[in-house]
């Protein structure tokens, strides 16, 4: 008996360390015990009325954004609403985002947005849709005068967490599954705290799709340079973006390099110079009180790096006053269009 009772302290003591080992773990490397000043030397004004922008994707040849927009506070209850595509167009002297959603599909929860323009000269939007009936798709409209027109829905078995993607053809893409754990809500909470790699990317080539990275821990934004040669991936819980070269024929991704970053990361942007700008959480346990209660600050940073070098320049730090929780970060000539998680809002601001 004695034995037996001295066995389950041991299964006891050994729980209670791995979770205060978990516990401790996340909150160091989601900034848990980081302190965050404002900083920012540009103006920032709010444009209201886009609900949960969470990412957003800048056409340079013509000056219009494409915002992605849900309100994610509501998914799943009675009064959970169709997601949005808003449409922005940065030239104008006051920019009013304007609903350019098609009726189809009926079934839209958007998230990441990818944009290319093709050598037939169509340019596309790729979204990915985490429809209510469950499973995910990517969907894929057509820039058009007017807005946008639905053209088709691609799914296939690899596209298991899609959180972003990075469209590089007229039907081929690359996507970021966050954590794949099966549909687990118990294995993605321990995934989350232990910061474990169940993260990947698959490559759809146009005709089917397969898993090309994997061993991420929770892969959130992807993007990729201008010649289309190398990948970005955020790997959020690992603080940092991995470099792929691609090969351009077969899709293929190769590991290259790492560039470590000050935050958690989420989605990334590329401007016409080819630098990466980045948004990053500072404090991740401030984001999930935030995702909970709209009143709870978030703070908010973005970084532009030189992917080639790896040097980074701050560009815009918020303790969560002016914008909490955001999640990408693009520019636009001198200005620089902010989205955010949950906000019912997004950011207009001219930079220093």
């Amino acid at each position: 008996m004695i034995m037996i009772k001295t066995f389950i302290w041991i299964i006891v003591a050994a729980f209670v360390i791995v979770i205060v080992y978990g516990v401790w773990t996340f909150l160091s490397i989601s900034g848990g015990f980081d302190d965050v000043q404002s900083s920012f030397g540009g103006q920032c004004r709010t444009i209201g009325g886009v609900v949960g922008a969470e990412d957003l994707q800048i056409n340079h040849s013509t000056g219009l954004a494409y915002i992605a927009a849900l309100n994610r506070r509501i998914i799943g209850t009675e009064d959970a609403s169709r997601g949005m595509i808003y449409r922005l167009d940065m030239r104008a002297h006051t920019p009013v985002p304007v609903d350019v959603t098609p009726d189809t599909p009926a079934d839209f929860q958007p998230h990441g947005v990818s944009l290319i323009r093709t050598g037939d000269g169509f340019t596309y939007l790729f979204v990915v849709n985490h429809p209510q009936a469950g499973g995910h798709t990517i969907e894929v409209f057509e820039i058009v005068p007017s807005g946008i027109n639905y053209v088709e829905t691609i799914t296939y078995d690899a596209l298991t967490t899609p959180n972003d993607l990075v469209a590089v053809g007229p039907r081929s893409f690359y996507a970021t599954n966050d954590i794949d754990t099966g549909g687990s809500e118990i294995g993605q909470f321990v995934a989350l705290l232990l910061a474990l790699p169940l993260g990947s990317v698959s490559y759809f080539d146009g005709a089917q799709g397969t898993i090309t990275a994997d061993d991420h821990r929770f892969a959130n934004g992807i993007n990729i340079s201008p010649d289309g040669r190398t990948v970005y991936v955020a790997e959020m819980l690992g603080r940092q973006i991995i470099l792929y070269d691609r090969n351009i024929e077969a899709g293929i991704l190769t590991r290259i390099n790492v560039i470590p970053l000050p935050g958690l990361v989420d989605n990334m942007d590329v401007d016409e110079e080819g630098a990466l700008w980045v948004t990053l959480h500072p404090r991740f346990p401030s984001l999930i009180s935030h995702s909970r209660d709209e009143a709870a600050l978030s703070p908010s940073q973005i970084v532009k790096i030189d992917p080639t070098t790896g040097k980074m320049e701050q560009i815009y730090l918020n303790s969560g006053e002016e914008i909490s929780g955001a999640s990408v970060g693009a520019a636009y000539d001198n200005k620089m269009l902010i989205g955010s998680i949950f906000e019912p809002k997004i950011l207009l601001c001219r930079l220093p």
